[in-house]
């Protein structure tokens, strides 16, 4: 993938952590790329699928392209996926990164994505939260943003992104402070939103279609 190799090439590779791709699909077609990993059990049964890296192009009106990646990350406490966004001139030979804030929608995801039941339990734990892990500044939105995190899947064709919430379980799993029937309603039910991009305006909108649970 062309883009693929320009940003590779002038903005630096992706690096890959303890978790390795053992698969690739490239789509040249419809301009995806992705990587992933298959854990299969002593059967061939696929037990665990994780996508390590996404990238798609979505062709502008003045003939640049933006292409959008979507990387897996993990550390000690929790794993997570980062989107980078970045426009290839119309010569295909400048490629620079684009601020997030200019291209995706102005969206309050805590309070659009989290559930008012999750928020509602986070809030009564938010006392003890701030006392054995955060601060005493913190907030309710400063909590969230510690349990969940946004989750942008690339689209394999077309012009629409899904954004989902994905969970931390640091907190009740090293302090022991949420309970496991509180913590299930916190992480069920999460809520997603579809980003459609504007080749015209070069950035997202958020459709018309409504939340979706999953």
């Amino acid at each position: 993938m062309q883009c693929l190799q320009l940003k590779d090439s002038l903005l630096g590779k992706h690096i890959y952590g303890e978790i390795s791709p053992t698969k690739t699909f490239i789509d040249t077609k419809n301009g995806y790329y992705e990587t992933f990993n298959l854990e299969t059990d002593e059967k061939g049964k696929v037990t665990k699928h994780i996508v390590l890296f996404q990238a798609t192009i979505f062709i502008n009106a003045d003939t640049t392209i933006t292409l959008a990646t979507t990387a897996y990350k993990a550390d000690e406490q929790c794993d997570w996926h980062e989107t980078n966004f970045y426009e290839i001139s119309k010569n295909r030979a400048g490629i620079k990164k684009i601020n997030a804030k200019s291209i995706l929608p102005q969206l309050n995801w805590e309070s659009s994505l989290v559930t008012v039941k999750a928020k509602t339990l986070i809030k009564k734990y938010l006392p003890q939260i701030k006392k054995q892990y955060l601060d005493s500044t913190a907030t309710l939105n400063t909590a969230i943003n510690e349990i969940y995190n946004t989750h942008f899947l690339l689209p394999k064709k077309g012009a629409d992104v899904k954004m989902t919430l994905t969970t931390c379980d640091y907190i009740p799993r090293n302090i022991g402070i949420i309970t496991p029937k509180d913590w299930e309603i916190i992480t069920g039910n999460l809520q997603s939103v579809k980003l459609r991009y504007n080749k015209n305006q070069k950035k997202f909108t958020l459709s018309n279609s409504k939340k979706q649970s999953f």
